[in-house]
């Protein structure tokens, strides 16, 4: 036998919830825009998009170069700068000082990162191992630079030709691919 359900119908008034006539109660919530625990005065540009064109630029250099997943980039600003849902008034000149500084550390993590690729110094051989790559990131990361995620390895794709596994060929490449993207991660620390 199936259970009868029984719908009644809510009657809610404005400023109350439920039937019982409770008065809803509400909290003021000021805008975060970095999670708990974190440095209140280091924000993600993210949450206002690319300033400039050549903000962009920069981050798309990083990007392209594909060794690790770009994120947006950092700036520190005053305390409290950006607690108003925007620039608080009286603070505009220390926020742009801030972009101005962020975008110019930005541009120089690009250049070099750029650079060190190009060169394609010779690494140490510990530089492929994955406790190496965790600490190349975690430098990368403490520049506070831009948001830094994680390793961009090379996965083989499966083929149809290899019973819709890897071919061995395919992960073979997949391997040298990831060992040279690991060394480039390892040139860019090294050149900064």
């Amino acid at each position: 036998m199936r259970p009868s359900i029984t719908l009644l119908p809510l009657l809610c008034l404005p400023g109350m919830i439920g039937c019982a006539g409770e008065p809803l109660e509400t909290a003021e919530v000021e805008p975060s825009l970095q999670a708990p625990g974190e440095d209140p005065n280091l924000v993600s540009s993210s949450a206002f998009g690319p300033r400039s064109a050549q903000e962009q630029a920069d981050l798309d250099q990083l990007a392209a170069l594909e060794v690790f997943s770009v994120g947006a980039m950092l700036a520190r600003y005053p305390a409290g700068a950006l607690g108003c849902y925007g620039v608080c008034p009286g603070l505009e000149d220390e926020v742009a000082q801030a972009n101005e500084v962020a975008s110019e550390r930005l541009a120089l993590l690009s250049e070099r990162a750029v650079a060190a690729v190009e060169a394609s110094e010779a690494v140490e051989a510990a530089a492929y191992e994955q406790a190496a790559i965790e600490a190349n990131l975690a430098s990368l990361r403490a520049l506070e630079v831009i948001e830094v995620g994680e390793f961009l390895a090379v996965v083989p794709q499966n083929n149809p030709s290899c019973y819709n596994l890897p071919c061995p060929e395919d992960s073979a490449a997949a391997e040298l691919a990831t060992r040279e993207r690991a060394a480039n991660l390892a040139r860019i620390v090294d050149a900064l």
